[in-house]
């Protein structure tokens, strides 16, 4: 099981979308009253990235830009893994299936997904907004919990979700992939 512990979202720029990321993660963080230096991996998903760049991943230089656990390794060091999931509109749901992995079989207490996409070039010549969420998972707690998803024929067919909205105080019911819903 996989627990969203805190999210944002919010427009970032083409210019600076590394910033805008780790702004809306650092939000996410304080907001939930969570350590930075708690996160054990930083994933990041999108479609696009500026100048369709593929190395480094956007994933590390989120890290960096957070500065999560930044430092010389030896054996007793505790280390940040980053890296990135590009796979179309399916990468945050990888990202997130990925991420509740990660947590039952690590140490690590949460893990940063950030999601965005960005214009991938000033050639591109469609309207595009960018924008970018980032969410702090963890394997407990409260918060949205994100059980199991497949795909299927190319579609996301998702089991159905039961949360707790805790500023609304009642259990929410969601039925997806159900044509009788």
């Amino acid at each position: 099981m996989v627990v969203i512990a805190a999210w944002a979202d919010g427009p970032i720029t083409s210019k600076d979308n590394i910033k805008g990321c780790a702004k809306l993660a650092r939000k996410a963080c304080e907001d939930a009253n969570i350590s930075l230096q708690d996160i054990g991996i930083v994933i990041f998903s999108g479609v696009y990235r500026p100048n369709f760049r593929s190395e480094p991943s956007c994933a590390s230089h989120i890290q960096s830009k957070l500065d999560i656990r930044c430092h010389d390794l030896d054996l007793s060091s505790k280390h940040c893994f980053s890296f990135d999931i590009i796979d179309g509109s399916r990468g945050p749901h990888r990202a997130i299936q990925t991420a509740g992995n990660f947590i039952q079989q690590s140490d690590a207490k949460y893990v940063l997904v950030v999601c965005a996409d960005v214009k991938p070039s000033k050639k591109c010549e469609w309207p595009y907004q960018n924008h970018a969420l980032a969410m702090i998972l963890s394997g407990n707690g409260e918060g949205i919990r994100y059980l199991s998803g497949e795909y299927s024929g190319g579609k996301l067919m998702a089991h159905s979700k039961s949360s707790f909205d805790p500023k609304k105080k009642v259990p929410i019911i969601k039925y997806f992939g159900d044509p009788n819903c």
